[in-house]
């Protein structure tokens, strides 16, 4: 069963891609230099089982395997985070409601493939790090989603969506993004041989995805190296 995407709003071009396709790949870099990963890889997860491998900081890497695929190397945005990108794609996010218009989420669905496909609508909708603290709502945890209406061509952005933490839908995936700094793989600080050195020892691997795997397309090849090599040297990583 082919997975549609929404590559451009305007035209309203929906096009079908192989099931086969890779899901991790990066989906966007934001003005930060962050790469954030496909939703679609991680679905099917609870907020829980995240977080027995994603620190909630925003900013420390998680480390172990999520329904296949490992997470070393990526780390849990936080709704801020996810706030922010939705705003640098062009959605009108107000955090304490779900904001519509025919043009907000234009850029969300032409760089992150959609995590659900409903009749005369589609979704992206993943898990943060936060967990919610709405009264009434105990154990809940915070799942920003898009969606578009193809009836009416409309668009939807809902940042304070919360749903029980123990709780894991097919539709449903995670924020993850690399920090500028990914290739500082011996994380000494900065970007150098010794990192150089652990790409190459891993060249070609594709099975199990590797930590060395800059652009998340499965493989260490290429694009990598040009992407250890674009931040070489240079200032100091946090």
């Amino acid at each position: 069963m082919p997975i549609l995407r929404i590559t451009a709003l305007a035209a309203a071009t929906i096009v079908a891609t192989p099931a086969s396709a890779q899901w991790n790949a990066v989906a966007y870099v934001d003005s930060q230099g962050r790469s954030w990963r496909q939703l679609s890889f991680s679905c099917g997860a609870s907020w829980n089982q995240v977080a027995s491998m994603c620190p909630s900081d925003g900013a420390t890497p998680c480390a172990g395997v999520l329904n296949g695929h490992p997470l070393d190397g990526w780390v849990w945005a936080t709704r801020a985070q996810v706030e922010a990108l939705l705003v640098e794609l062009g959605a009108a996010v107000d955090p304490a409601d779900c904001d519509t218009g025919p043009t907000a989420d234009g850029g969300v669905f032409h760089w992150f493939h959609n995590t659900l496909s409903p009749e005369n609508g589609y979704f992206i909708e993943g898990w943060t790090a936060n967990a919610s603290a709405i009264p009434g709502l105990p154990g809940h945890a915070f799942a920003p989603s898009v969606r578009l209406d193809l009836d009416v061509m409309l668009a939807m952005t809902c940042v304070a969506t919360s749903f029980p933490r123990s709780q894991a839908d097919a539709g449903r995936g995670v924020w993850l993004f690399r920090h500028p700094c990914a290739a500082d793989f011996d994380l000494d600080g900065t970007v150098g041989g010794t990192d150089l050195g652990a790409l190459l020892a891993e060249w070609g691997t594709s099975d199990p995805q590797p930590r060395t795997d800059l652009t998340g397309d499965g493989s260490v090849n290429g694009e990598d190296l040009g992407a250890l090599l674009a931040s070489w040297g240079g200032e100091s990583c946090p």
